[in-house]
């Protein structure tokens, strides 16, 4: 295999993990030898491989000043795999305790070839804690010919009593330019015909493993030349031509375009998963470009940086939140779509159209917006009441001195917020209309955090609505966004209030006003008659003596 065939047999040739080399080749060189190393860091980085290194530095024969020389018989030993001297275990098939203890017992016999004795522990995360017990005082204090090399991808598994007794070094995904570079070579040297696109897409899809990168190579390489194509292939991708049509068709709004070109692409045996990974990887490239750093990728993700860094996030976020659903992943995938086309916004993009029912269409189209009624019919019909409440009192005190002057300047016709009652039930009638108030005063962002939310509590001092994130209870709180969403609830209620923002789970804590599912004492039962509804005594009542109202 060519991950064997090519592992390295110097220091010198190790890709990717300079600063390990570099800390390990000081050592040697002054004669710091420790007596445990920790390599910790990703599959197919090179831990194993520098454990074989580093055994084969400090037994080398040779007169160099920088080991291995790779030509002793110490290091042909150990490229060979028949150093005695050098035992490698895998810890995730010896977990036990008596695994352990076998190599205790072992651990003070002398080296049979060469001067140290190296244990190569791998995945040594998978050990016991009794295991990991009784390995302690070995690794504490050694035998002086002895030398310990845990190579582990999870660190944090470990015990700090264990990390402590070692020199940790951590190895780093390696960078595609590095895995590129040397898939390059390699296939020079094995006569391979590839294109340096499709050496790119391998390395891009190894993610940081040169290994893995080293088997794709491979496993391309046994159908014929290294191609681009062949590459999409083996690994099951999609051509970025498709993915990028369907972003372009979010991009222009277009709902029927993106649903379209989706379709083109999994009814040509694309695989649904596969495309939301292409899809996702696309918008996080173009996300980085629009926020000003170049990385390689496709030529198209320049134009579609272009929709700047807001709609990219929104788009990202929609098909990162999508949850795989077994055989129905491509309605999955579409909803996601379809949210990012849409967006937050209040009214339904002309595109809609095309992926609604046509009852739903008619329904939409008949449908009046929430204020038009009330500017239609001119002023409402009066309503019966007792006697203006003390806030609609104080409204009509503030009333300009003109109009009882009767003074010939237009009067406008009426507020153009209407004023409703302070009940969450009021609230959540007129929620949609909150929620549209923003999105006609473009504040898109913040109408999308709201949209998340739900109004729990209402007062004659504020508002209280639930978010289920605290991230968007973080932004809703933050000084801007609260303003707009006052300034957003004030044009339907009506009077100053104050916003406050909670998380879903604290609903139940909170104390008067209740929140939405309990009783909510202050507010007045909704089948009194309307003259009980608007009595203002009636309502000071339960609001500050705490007076209950039953209807009968």
């Amino acid at each position: 295999m060519l991950y064997r065939k090519w592992r390295p047999r110097t220091f010198a040739e190790v890709v990717g993990q300079g600063h390990v080399v570099q800390t390990l080749r000081n050592g040697l060189r002054s004669g710091r030898v420790a007596h445990a190393y920790l390599f910790a860091g990703p599959r197919g980085t090179g831990k194993t491989t520098c454990a074989r290194l580093l055994a084969k530095a400090v037994n080398c024969l040779g007169d160099g000043e920088d080991p291995p020389c790779g030509e002793c018989a110490i290091c042909r030993a150990v490229d060979e795999g028949r150093l005695l001297d050098l035992i490698e275990i895998d810890a995730a098939s010896n977990t036990g305790v008596d695994d352990v203890r076998e190599l205790q017992e072992k651990v003070g016999f002398q080296p049979a070839q060469a001067k140290y004795k190296v244990y190569a522990i791998d995945e040594v995360h998978m050990l016991s804690n009794a295991a990991f017990n009784a390995l302690l005082k070995t690794l504490e204090e050694p035998p002086p010919h002895t030398i310990f090399v845990l190579a582990t991808t999870e660190p944090h598994k470990l015990p700090a009593t264990v990390v402590s007794r070692c020199q940790r070094f951590a190895f780093r995904p390696i960078a595609e330019a590095d895995i590129t570079a040397h898939l390059a070579h390699v296939a020079g040297a094995e006569g391979m015909e590839a294109e340096q696109e499709a050496l790119g897409l391998i390395a891009r899809h190894a993610t940081g493993a040169l290994r893995d990168g080293l088997s794709l190579l491979e496993q391309v390489a046994s159908g014929g030349p290294v191609t681009v194509e062949r590459v999409r292939e083996v690994l099951g991708l999609v051509p970025e031509e498709g993915t990028l049509a369907v972003l372009e068709a979010v991009a222009a709004g277009d709902v029927g375009g993106t649903l379209g070109a989706l379709a083109a692409l999994l009814e040509g045996g694309a695989d649904a998963r596969v495309v939301r990974r292409q899809l996702v990887g696309h918008l996080r490239g173009a996300l980085v470009a629009a926020a000003g750093v170049k990385l390689p990728g496709p030529s198209g993700l320049e134009s579609l940086a272009g929709a700047g860094v807001e709609k990219l996030l929104h788009w990202l976020s929609a098909l990162v939140e999508v949850k795989p659903h077994g055989a129905d992943d491509r309605t999955g995938l579409e909803l996601a779509l379809v949210r990012s086309v849409i967006g937050p916004q209040a009214a339904p993009t002309p595109g809609l159209a095309t992926i609604l029912p046509e009852e739903a269409q008619g329904q939409a189209t008949a449908r009046p917006s929430p204020r038009s009624p009330r500017q239609a019919a001119g002023p409402p019909a009066a309503e019966p009441q007792s006697e203006p409440s003390t806030g609609d009192q104080a409204r009509v005190d503030q009333q300009p001195a003109q109009a009882d002057a009767g003074s010939e300047a237009a009067v406008p016709e009426s507020s153009p917020s209407p004023t409703i009652p302070r009940r969450l039930d009021a609230l959540q009638a007129h929620w949609d209309e909150v929620l549209a108030g923003l999105g006609r005063s473009g504040h898109v962002q913040i109408q999308a955090l709201l949209r998340s939310c739900t109004p729990v509590a209402v007062d004659d001092r504020q508002v209280v609505v639930a978010a289920r994130y605290g991230f968007h209870r973080a932004r809703l709180e933050s000084g801007e966004a609260r303003r707009v969403v006052e300034e957003a609830l004030v044009a339907v209620i009506g009077e100053p209030v104050e916003l406050q923002v909670v998380l879903a789970g604290e609903v139940d804590e909170l104390a008067p006003p209740q929140a939405a599912g309990g009783q909510d004492h202050t507010s007045l039962p909704s089948s009194l008659p309307p003259e009980l509804t608007d009595d203002p005594l009636l309502r000071v009542a339960v609001q500050e003596l705490g007076a209950v109202v039953k209807s009968v």
